[in-house]
């Protein structure tokens, strides 16, 4: 059973997303989610970044992240085991359960 997620990681860029990225960032922030905010405004390190993160498994599967913003973040459970999680895009941020999650965590 989920008891709670940590290590919150929102992940913009100055890029063509660049607006979803400031809006992002807003919504986090007006939401009172803590976050570690890893911006990224030189274009010439998106690619490598990208390349990397999207090497990563989230919720046991990769995901291929091709722009900004994302949001990853650890779900632990009661068996003390943890999952990775990623919110792909400005949409999946908005829409997703984060805010109940945080309350969770503080609960």
């Amino acid at each position: 059973m989920l008891v709670s997620i940590v290590n919150i990681y929102l992940y913009t860029g100055l890029s063509s997303t660049g607006a979803d990225s400031a809006e992002a960032l807003a919504w986090m922030q007006d939401n009172n989610i803590p976050h570690t905010h890893l911006h990224y405004g030189d274009p010439a390190q998106h690619q490598e970044l990208l390349d990397a993160v999207s090497t990563w498994s989230f919720g046991g599967v990769n995901i291929d992240i091709t722009e900004f913003p994302f949001v990853i973040y650890e779900e632990r459970h009661d068996d003390y085991s943890t999952v990775h999680q990623c919110l792909l895009g400005l949409d999946a941020i908005k829409t997703s359960n984060l805010v109940e999650l945080v309350a969770l965590t503080a609960g």
